[in-house]
């Protein structure tokens, strides 16, 4: 697919970047900015973030009230700050470049912090409980197609040897365009990596009503229940439990969550008895 086909060249640029550490000789990784990563800095951006934000709630609060009243669906409020993202990038993709070795030569990730300990490792057989993919499967799969186009992205010759040929222009593409967003993706917020996932997964992609891994809506008397995943021979099922009480209310706010598992036989329909 074009999914796996785009994972294997970036895999490739990663195996050499990140795991091989040519990254550190880069123009690109040499002139990424590190002015915030330590917190003290990081603390004082964020405050004139946010002291500029309040400035624009101030400017909103004066449109809202210089406007007629009759023409109020025609205002159009100041646009906000956009969210703080410090710049320690160097910082980032150096961290990155860490948790891409381990993952490549199948190390063991040790936390960094409490959160990544309980999101990240205690809860993580939870999650991957709640989907099909096969884990082990596409780790192979972009490890295998990864190494076979290293060599075409950095030839034994040398990066010079091919910097103006398909091969060094999509180099030359993924070292100063292309923005390794799980390098970047919720690091200021968590110190460390989205969690429950990694470079050697493939994304579940939505466009419209297609989805690129096989995800169907549940659906019972005309009503969306839950979701159910098909895969040999059996449909895992996931819906809401119903919750009474105060523990309904927390669970409308997110605070709780609670979810019934049914394991049916695909082709009976009839739930499978539990292990």
């Amino acid at each position: 697919t074009v999914i796996a086909e785009q994972m294997a060249w970036i895999t490739a640029w990663r195996i050499d970047r990140y795991a091989r550490g040519s990254m550190l000789k880069t123009p690109f990784y040499q002139r990424a900015t590190n002015t915030e990563a330590l917190p003290a800095a990081r603390k004082a951006a964020e405050v004139i973030r946010d002291k500029e934000q309040e400035k624009v709630l101030s400017a909103r609060q004066n449109q809202i009230a210089n406007q007629p009243p009759d023409r109020m669906d025609e205002l159009v409020l100041q646009p906000g700050v956009k969210d703080f993202d410090p710049k320690m990038d160097q910082t980032q993709l150096f961290d990155a470049a860490k948790e891409f070795g381990k993952d490549y030569h199948d190390g063991y990730r040790i936390p960094d912090n409490l959160a990544q300990l309980v999101l990240d490792t205690v809860l993580q057989p939870v999650i991957f409980v709640l989907n099909t993919d096969d884990e082990a499967q596409e780790y192979r799969r972009m490890k295998r197609d990864g190494e076979a186009r290293v060599a075409v992205l950095f030839p034994d010759a040398g990066e010079a040897s091919n910097a103006e040929q398909p091969a060094g222009l999509v180099r030359a593409l993924f070292d100063d365009q292309v923005h390794d967003s799980r390098a970047w993706f919720m690091y200021a917020a968590l110190g460390t990596r989205e969690m429950w996932t990694g470079y050697f997964r493939y994304r579940m992609i939505y466009f419209s009503e297609r989805c690129s891994k096989p995800l169907s809506p549940l659906v019972l008397a005309g009503d969306l229940v839950g979701f159910a995943t098909v895969t040999a021979g059996v449909v895992l099922s996931f819906r809401q439990k119903r919750l009474t009480g105060k523990l309904a209310g927390l669970a409308a706010t997110g605070a709780v969550r609670s979810l019934e598992v049914a394991v049916l036989d695909k082709i009976t329909g009839e739930a499978l008895p539990e292990l």
